[in-house]
């Protein structure tokens, strides 16, 4: 093991990898059986920075009457284990880093760095089973979502180092062999690792076991992905590699018609290809250069999981010239600088045929210590994945509206941010494009879920002289688009804003969580959890919700939703001069959505403004001239107290009761 990873007589370990275990001063030391002091300690261990004490009491104690107090009592049990490394400061809680060995962290840190045989072992030597794994808090939501990422992630990386010792042992086929064996004990679903094993057989002089070995994994992946034999491991993926002249063959293709795998993308449309290039770095030292591909590498997945393109990571030239290329249609590129024991980090993403740059952001460590860099850069990538995508978003669309015979997919780009505008012309537009591509494909599922979110609208913002008739459109077009978008984020945030709209909170709940958990930096499904939050009277998670969402992507065109949201946690919180503000920058930037004056009206009133109250109201009254406090309360999806203090304000501005 490196010396990165040693542990001495005074440090502290904490592994993770596999069940928790605290070592310190060189002896194991008892943890608590609470399952939130174990799942604490793991939150703080793979943490890059301290954490706010709000944020520890929401991933945790949302549901308790004194959070601080829980927190405090398993603080007081951590101190035990972890004596003088626990930090309790007014920046937060943390880990003293001096002296402190986390063994995920070392492994990711190997992990990014492979470059033999011997570092690939090393690495898989820190591997002591399923990561976390007496860690989880299911009753905790929040952090039960944050225990599935991690686990997740780490898994992966541990399956793609085994993919790499497999490969880098293919010249010598009795150590492959036991390597794609490894492979397939510990991730019994890899389609890959048996192809390999096989392979690996017949090149061994075992063809008969290979071939054995071959139809009975065939057999046991169709039984357990629950598909057709016949489409698991075809024949060319495992012929003996000396056909080939000893090369490795690439890896078995996905079937076309696999289930449950990548989000459904439109039939016949060719996706807009995404290439993450290489960084500038100066200088040019191993650090420098490694700290670079971690930043493209967690770029590229970062941005792969928000689906707005295909994405590939480049190992091209680095020249501007050089990295124009006919096959890509977008390019993010950038540099990264040491200066004065800090790094500075510089992305663009371009349109690749011509350089036209559509986003582009600066991110400096102010001088920060290089231990800590890490933090800063997961900070980074977040900011930069969820503006890169809302930048692409907007270049399509705006593509797909310049288009003069529009294909079911420029309708849909179009019939998308028609939803997004919030306002009544544009949903009644954008329902008649859906209509015209679910005439065509009834199964289309972006289509139902914007459908979905359409109708929900009409019924929350008043809009329709029918609102149970378009609530139970929304809840039908929602049921038959989740079935098909399990795995698609972005789909999952509409499905989830439509049954929020309808007051399903439950239901949008676990859609949102569930979008967040695919892409942790959609600024669109923060934004909806913001929403979420306070119709749920949390208005200081909504605040969070919707200040990230604006960060992540400031200049989507949803960013009025958020400030109006904003604007409207504050209301909540009884805060009335900034819940004033922030409703009315949102109006600002899109003057259309009148029906913030339901939110905003009662603001004026509690601020002691009636004259703006008064022309409040009669702005949605000139707009909706049947509107009234009954139809009010019908659409709005608020707590019953909040709901009060609303009707309240509107009926003393001057809205009729009926």
């Amino acid at each position: 093991m490196s010396g990165a990873t040693e542990r001495g007589n005074e440090g502290l370990e904490i592994r993770v990898l596999g069940c928790l275990k605290v070592i310190r001063q060189g002896s194991p030391r008892p943890l608590p059986a609470s399952r939130k002091t174990r799942g604490l300690l793991a939150y703080l261990a793979l943490a890059a920075r301290p954490c706010r004490r709000e944020e520890l009491c929401d991933l945790f104690w949302d549901d308790v009457a004194d959070p601080r107090a829980e927190l405090r009592w398993c603080l007081s049990r951590l101190r035990a284990a972890l004596g003088p490394w626990l930090l309790s400061s007014p920046d937060g809680i943390g880990l003293v880093q001096k002296g402190l060995v986390i063994d995920a962290l070392a492994f990711r840190r190997l992990a990014s760095t492979i470059c033999s045989e011997h570092e690939a072992r090393e690495a898989l030597a820190l591997w002591r089973g399923k990561p976390l794994a007496d860690a989880d808090v299911p009753a905790s939501h929040q952090f039960h979502v944050w225990w599935i990422a991690e686990q997740e992630a780490l898994i992966e990386i541990h399956r793609k180092l085994l993919h790499d010792l497999v490969n880098r042992l293919w010249s010598s086929p009795a150590e492959a062999l036991a390597a794609a064996r490894q492979l397939v004990t510990q991730h019994p679903a890899d389609e890959w690792g048996h192809a390999r094993v096989s392979q690996a057989l017949e090149r061994v002089g075992r063809g008969a076991e290979a071939r054995i070995y071959a139809e009975a994994a065939r057999q046991a992946l169709s039984r357990e992905l629950d598909l057709p034999a016949a489409s698991i491991m075809p024949a060319e993926s495992i012929m003996p590699a000396e056909s080939i002249m000893t090369k490795l063959p690439p890896a078995p293709c996905v079937p076309a018609d696999r289930r449950h795998a990548d989000p459904i993308k439109p039939c016949g449309v060719t996706r807009p290809l995404l290439g993450v290039l290489p960084l500038h770095v100066l200088p040019d030292d191993e650090s420098l250069q490694a700290m670079a591909r971690h930043v493209t590498s967690e770029l590229t997945g970062g941005l792969w999981r928000s689906d707005v393109c295909d994405v590939v990571e480049c190992d091209g030239p680095t020249t501007p010239q050089e990295e124009r290329s006919p096959t890509l249609t977008y390019a993010v590129r950038g540099s990264l600088v040491w200066l004065d024991e800090g790094v500075k980090l510089s992305l663009r993403c371009e349109t690749s045929h011509n350089g036209a740059v559509l986003w582009f952001a600066r991110f400096d460590s102010d001088g920060c210590i290089a231990p800590r860099i890490a933090g800063w850069i997961a900070g980074w990538i977040g900011r930069a994945v969820g503006a890169i995508h809302s930048s692409i978003q907007i270049a399509e669309i705006n593509q797909a509206q310049q288009q003069l015979q529009p294909q079911a997919h420029d309708l849909m780009l179009d019939a998308h941010a028609l939803s997004g505008a919030l306002e009544p012309d544009a949903n009644r537009r954008a329902l008649t494009l859906l209509r015209e591509v679910l005439d065509d494909a009834p199964d289309e599922p972006r289509a139902l879920a914007l459908a979905a979110w359409c109708h929900a609208q009409r019924s929350v913002y008043n809009w329709t002289d029918d609102a149970a008739g378009d609530r139970n459109e929304a809840e039908r077009f929602a049921d038959a688009a989740t079935v098909l978008s399990t795995n698609d984020p972005n789909n999952l945030t509409i499905i989830g804003t439509a049954r929020c709209l309808v007051g399903d909170l439950t239901g949008a709940r676990g859609l949102l969580c569930r979008a967040l958990q695919l892409n942790p930096y959609s600024s669109w499904a923060q934004s909806r959890s913001g929403w979420l939050a306070n119709y749920l009277d949390q208005p200081d998670r909504a605040i969070r919700s919707f200040r990230a969402a604006m960060q992540l992507a400031p200049l989507d065109p949803g960013t009025f939703n958020s400030m109006i949201g904003l604007g409207v946690a504050h209301f909540v919180k009884r805060q009335f001069r900034p819940a004033i503000d922030w409703m009315e920058k949102g109006l600002s930037l899109n003057p259309r959505a009148i029906w913030a004056y339901r939110n905003l009206v009662p603001a004026y009133i509690a601020a002691g403004k009636p004259a703006e109250a008064e022309r409040g109201a009669r702005a949605m009254l000139s707009v909706y001239p049947s509107l009234s406090l009954a139809a009010v309360a019908r659409a709005m999806v608020f707590s019953r107290p909040t709901m009060a203090r609303i009707s309240d304000g509107l009926y003393r501005s001057g809205l009729p009761a009926v």
